[in-house]
């Protein structure tokens, strides 16, 4: 019979630079340009989508199971225009 690991979702929207925090037991997250600005999120640069869509570029860090993100989420807006941003942490549930 498998085990499964229980996970919960936790989404948020980011509208600035800086450093995001990183949820406890955090196993993997998902960024998605939802903005018009061009984003760097730990360096990976994240276009915005074309002119009538909201969705733009986004990125996966995945865990492997029973693995927990310990580093930084930084996000870096490259202008002031409609700067957004979601993350998606996934956290295991101990």
């Amino acid at each position: 019979m498998p085990v499964f690991q229980k996970y919960n979702i936790s989404v948020s929207v980011v509208t600035t630079s800086g450093f995001v925090d990183v949820m406890p037991n955090c196993n993997s997250w998902m960024v998605t340009n939802t903005g018009a600005d061009t984003v760097e999120v730990n360096g990976m640069t994240l276009f915005p989508g074309t002119v009538g869509s909201i969705l733009g570029d986004s990125k996966t860090i995945g865990g492997n199971q029973g693995e927990v993100y310990t580093g930084n989420i930084k996000v870096a807006f490259l202008t002031t225009v409609n700067p957004r941003l979601e993350i998606v942490q996934k956290t295991l549930v101990t």
